[in-house]
């Protein structure tokens, strides 16, 4: 298996009352979603943000987790379960 021949999906069905996203830079830190380092001020990131179920949610990810995302992710996805899918898929038992 080579890396082209992965495609994570989640599988989640749900859908957004709405979402956004944009790559911007951090005016303070945040923490990546997926990988769980610290995003420090003036590095760029990307922010999503929406609403699901009446919920309003906001979601930071690093650029290198979200180019990571982008490259293999070609279903729905949840975030924080990035690299969890790339260790399930990629490297089974």
């Amino acid at each position: 298996m080579n890396c082209a021949d992965v495609c994570l999906d989640h599988g989640y069905d749900e859908y957004n009352d709405f979402y956004s996203e944009a790559m911007v830079k951090a005016r303070k830190p945040h923490k990546c979603c997926e990988c769980n380092e610290w995003i420090p001020i003036g590095v760029s990131y990307e922010r999503a943000s929406g609403k699901a179920d009446g919920h309003m949610w906001t979601e930071a990810t690093c650029a290198l987790c979200a180019e990571i995302r982008k490259a293999f992710v070609c279903g729905s996805w949840v975030f924080g379960r990035l690299w969890d899918s790339i260790e399930d898929e990629m490297f089974p038992i």
